[in-house]
């Protein structure tokens, strides 16, 4: 099963990979902790296209991120899409809680991408720039992203779209029951 997962900032997408991943015993990738160096600074292009297509190459796996750099590579393989279409106020206050979270070392809080250290992450600048990426993801980012899903060809029956923070369990176990766990 290869499982990709969409959606905006304070979605749930590191957190859904994370259960799917657990339930299904399949491995996660969670493509900003490939795209995003120390301090920021982002992998070129090429490295990141040759990265991906490496791990999407495999028969098994979970993969978060909404990189239209790497879509192309993506979704020819996947055989699942989910796409998280959670209301907006939802999604800002998990960025905040998920920023604030990390700056006060709370257990629990989705982690920073693994190679960016958390020295002086700003707090409000990125409260601010992740709720704007998540307006952005509202008004338009997702069509695109399902009109990609729809030209691949993924079979309708294996894209779910998530409205609702309780529809995250039926696809979980939906999912799990098809590889009969």
């Amino acid at each position: 099963m290869r499982i990709a997962i969409f959606g905006g900032p304070g979605s749930g997408k590191s957190t859904l990979a994370d259960l799917l991943g657990d339930v299904c015993d399949l491995p996660v990738t969670h493509l900003d902790d490939i795209f995003h160096l120390p301090g920021w600074e982002e992998l070129d292009t090429e490295a990141f296209r040759r990265a991906v297509a490496e791990i999407v190459a495999t028969d098994d796996w979970v993969i978060d991120g909404n990189y239209s750099r790497v879509r192309d590579i993506v979704l020819p393989r996947v055989t699942h899409v989910v796409a998280l279409d959670l209301p907006l106020p939802v999604m800002v206050w998990r960025i905040a809680y998920r920023t604030l979270g990390r700056r006060l070392g709370w257990r629990g809080v989705t982690p920073l991408p693994a190679q960016v250290h958390a020295d002086g992450e700003p707090l409000i600048a990125a409260t601010i720039g992740l709720s704007q990426n998540a307006v952005k993801y509202k008004r338009g980012h997702l069509r695109r992203i399902l009109a990609e899903v729809a030209e691949a060809r993924i079979p309708a029956d294996a894209v779910r779209v998530i409205t609702t923070t309780g529809g995250v369990t039926g696809v979980v176990e939906a999912l799990a029951a098809e590889l009969g766990r």
